[in-house]
């Protein structure tokens, strides 16, 4: 007779382990791979002979899903302030594979963090429980040891083998982060650098408040810098051990807990520590330093013993430095203007326009911005200096400046004339049919490579860009789903499958990809996450009416007529898996969008046949009402930082206004009597269409 073995793998949180080597000896011997759900099967087996399954990961250990906040939680146990929760997690902390958790389990985990090493030397990446064991103490899962392998003796039927999948490290069970830290950190970079001596590079910090844990890494150009040293630790058990120890690559990670347990408060502008490069080329070559998301996130343990993300991109809370984006270039008696202006709120005593004026006496700074990365750029000719360094620059794109009043270089032929051009950083995304179909294509400003991130012979469409990561829908597969594409690993996935063409509206932030699709019926938002490959309902209601989903940090937010008919504007939270209804209002809520902690949304008031303007700010739970009544112009709110924008024709004729958050002031931009409208905000400006003479 004919049987089967099959079963499932996943972690102890439910969430499905794809990609997993499932072994098969005994009677017969096989191999499988676990889907995208977590099955294996090994179908067609005599019956009446001995089988074992073994699982097993063939890959490294190093993964997102092991921090800082592991680190946290096991030091926690290790001092008997709080115990590890499920047998589980005590198998995840022990990284040495002792039986026991102890501080050498930290030190290798820390080291993994690092990326001093890649594998656990004694023991490996992942441990695979038989699902159904169970523990004869949950406390201590190691006296009685537990099984790894499932053995069948004399096979009859179809069996279940199911398996539950321990990341060793990782005793948070790949945790999601939540909300954003208050924490700041910021470079200081002084006096000038030359071949034959250091430069000096200042980590300081600003809401530095209980805070008890604290990852990040900083990177630069490896042809320009070498790593030189780490002196002048400003925490308490912070040395050179918390930092990793291959930064030749241009990049430094550093990962520390307090030894103690506690929380450490630091007054603002206070240091860190500092950073020494050794510059190995001759000056006059611009290079940055900066924060990177990538390989170590940026996270710090707040006062509630919980990790967050830290964005450069939301004022008071960025771990990550603000990226830069290039403003308008252009030539006046002979001598090259670039604008440039950071991510997130600035100072505006400080100024947020960072002008270089290029002419024959090299390079002069002016109004420069106070945070950032730090741009270096040397004068020329060299003698009588080396170089000089100037301080808190805000650039991660130095190459894309025309150089000598030069013309743009054109990225390519045939784009879409469909609002998807989009940059972020160093990435540029559009689409175009140059090759016969419409794709999705990248261009990467700082090393000039251009990639058809789809690469098909289908009809690809509507690409939203965050970080590395690109989404879009696409019918490559024969139907519309919605794809993925990650920059840095090269890796193209499909997110969605289902068999409606119905999915569309892709947004991606960090791990995580939302959409719109009726693929049960009705309109619903759908959540992906990337890491877990574990797909999220957020709607799940029977309205026909959900769509433009938006995402950033730990927030969706999407409109619906769920508990309509009207429509309203809902907030998903990823983080407590929690769903409310921020507008509930009669009115029809429409023109949603999303920038930082604030979502901002028009209300149609049919008593007035006008425009109520609404935003609500995500970290407080505030809802602010920005404007009452307004002919509003519509597709033309916008939100960046303090400030919501739009356009409407209050006077007559479209003028360009903006609401204040931090104090409720409303302020008039335009005055005149031309068209404006499509206002769009960044660092604090605000540019718009006019039309006027005739275009």
């Amino acid at each position: 007779r004919i049987a089967s073995i099959s079963g499932n793998i996943h972690r102890a949180n439910g969430a499905p382990l794809p990609g997993i080597e499932v072994n098969l000896t005994g009677n017969s011997i096989g191999q499988q791979f676990t889907d995208t759900n977590g099955d294996y099967a090994f179908p067609g087996l005599a019956d009446g002979f001995d089988y074992t399954i073994t699982p097993q990961w063939q890959g490294t250990c190093n993964s997102p899903c092991i921090t800082v906040y592991d680190l946290y939680l096991i030091q926690q146990h290790i001092l008997g302030v709080t115990a590890l929760p499920s047998p589980y997690a005590l198998i995840a902390a022990d990284a040495n594979n002792s039986g026991g958790i102890t501080t050498q389990d930290y030190v290798q985990i820390r080291s993994l963090i690092l990326g001093d090493i890649n594998q656990f030397p004694t023991n490996s990446c992942w441990r695979f429980v038989d699902a159904g064991y169970p523990f004869p103490d949950p406390f201590d899962p190691f006296t009685s040891g537990f099984p790894e392998v499932a053995n069948i003796n004399n096979l009859t039927g179809d069996v279940q083998a199911d398996f539950i999948g321990v990341q060793v490290g990782d005793v948070s069970d790949c945790m999601e982060m939540v909300g954003a830290s208050n924490l700041v950190l910021f470079l200081e970079a002084a006096d000038v650098y030359c071949t034959d001596e250091l430069a000096l590079v200042q980590v300081r910090v600003q809401g530095f408040t209980d805070i008890s844990g604290l990852q990040f890494t900083i990177k630069w150009d490896p042809a320009i810098f070498e790593y030189a040293n780490v002196l002048n630790f400003g925490l308490p058990g912070l040395t050179a051990a918390n930092f990793s120890q291959f930064a030749s690559s241009g990049e430094l990670t550093m990962v520390w807990t307090d030894p103690s347990g506690l929380q450490q408060t630091l007054a603002d502008g206070s240091l860190l520590f500092n950073l020494y490069l050794n510059p190995i080329i001759s000056a006059n070559v611009p290079t940055i330093i900066y924060f990177s998301d990538t390989p170590s996130l940026p996270l710090a343990i707040d006062a509630t013993g919980q990790p967050g993300f830290v964005d450069g991109q939301i004022a008071a809370t960025a771990l990550e430095s603000p990226e830069l984006a290039v403003g308008p270039a252009y030539c006046y008696n002979g001598l090259q203007f670039a604008s440039f202006y950071a991510e997130g709120n600035m100072s505006p005593l400080d100024g947020d326009n960072v002008f270089q004026d290029r002419g024959n006496n090299g390079w002069m700074v002016y109004n420069l911005a106070d945070n950032g990365a730090i741009f270096m750029q040397a004068l020329y000719p060299t003698p009588p200096f080396c170089g000089t360094l100037y301080n808190e620059m805000v650039s991660t794109c130095a190459a894309a400046l025309v150089p000598d009043c030069e013309q743009p270089v054109e990225l390519a032929p045939s784009v879409e004339p469909d609002a998807s051009l989009q940059v972020q950083g160093n990435k540029v995304v559009w689409v175009s049919d140059q090759d016969g179909d419409r794709d999705i294509y990248a261009y990467d400003l700082a090393t000039g490579t251009l990639t058809n991130v789809s690469d098909n012979a289908a009809d690809d469409q509507f690409p939203n860009l965050h970080g590395d990561r690109i989404v879009w829908r696409g019918n490559e597969s024969g139907n519309y789903e919605i794809w993925a594409y990650d920059c840095q690993t090269q890796f193209k996935q499909q997110v969605s499958q289902n068999s409606t063409d119905v999915d569309q509206s892709p947004a991606v932030f960090g791990n995580y990809v939302t959409w719109r699709s009726n693929q049960d019926g009705d309109n619903d938002i759908y959540l992906y996450n990337l890491v877990t490959g574990l797909e999220t309902n957020l709607s799940n209601d029977n309205a026909t009416g959900a769509g433009s989903p938006a995402i950033f940090g730990d927030w969706v937010v999407w409109e619906s007529t769920d508990q309509g008919p009207d429509v309203d504007v809902f907030l998903y939270t990823i983080s407590i898996q929690n769903m409310e209804n921020l507008s509930n209002s009669a009115e029809d809520e429409q023109d949603l969008v999303l920038q930082g902690d604030v979502a901002a949304w028009a209300a149609f008031d049919m008593n007035t046949f006008a425009y109520d303007l609404f935003a609500y700010q995500l970290a407080t739970g505030t809802l602010v009402p920005v404007a009452n009544d307004v002919p509003l112009s519509l597709n033309s709110l916008a939100v960046g930082g303090d400030y919501v924008v739009w356009a409407d024709n209050s006077d007559g004729d479209n003028e360009i206004y903006a609401y204040r958050l931090s104090d409720g002031t409303t302020l008039q931009l335009s005055n005149n009597t031309d068209e404006d409208n499509r206002p769009a905000i960044h660092a604090g400006q605000v540019v718009w269409e006019a039309f006027e003479g005739g275009d």
